[in-house]
């Protein structure tokens, strides 16, 4: 289980269920795929690839990639770890050590950063 806000709260977390990005109510959904922040990461995913943006994460982890052949898709998966990764850093960073980001290619670089290092392992 991802501990995203709205999982917190289920365990009686008193927090704010608010994305620190987009003052909307935080749950895996919304942080992977929905929040400003993702969708702008997804629209240079797209652009870089042509790969389009999953629909909800149930679909990111079924059907999203039937087509590829499986190196392929084994490859996707690593960028798109390394993306989420990024995106799940930075949203504690902001959060938990008041870092402020100034743009989202902060979370594309931090994404880039992770995906060359475990393509290195």
């Amino acid at each position: 289980m991802v501990l995203t806000k709205d999982n917190l709260a289920r365990k009686n977390w008193k927090g704010s269920l608010k994305c620190v990005g987009c003052n909307l109510d935080e749950s895996i959904q919304y942080l992977f795929l929905d929040c400003h922040y993702a969708t702008v990461v997804w629209r240079m995913v797209y652009l870089a690839t042509g790969l389009t943006q999953p629909k909800s994460i149930i679909h990111l982890f079924g059907s999203w990639l039937p087509n590829q052949n499986t190196k392929i898709r084994d490859l996707i998966w690593v960028g798109i770890a390394a993306l989420c990764w990024a995106i799940w850093n930075t949203q504690n960073d902001i959060i938990f050590n008041r870092i402020k980001y100034n743009s989202i290619l902060q979370v594309i670089f931090r994404g880039t950063y992770w995906l060359r290092f475990w393509a290195q392992l």
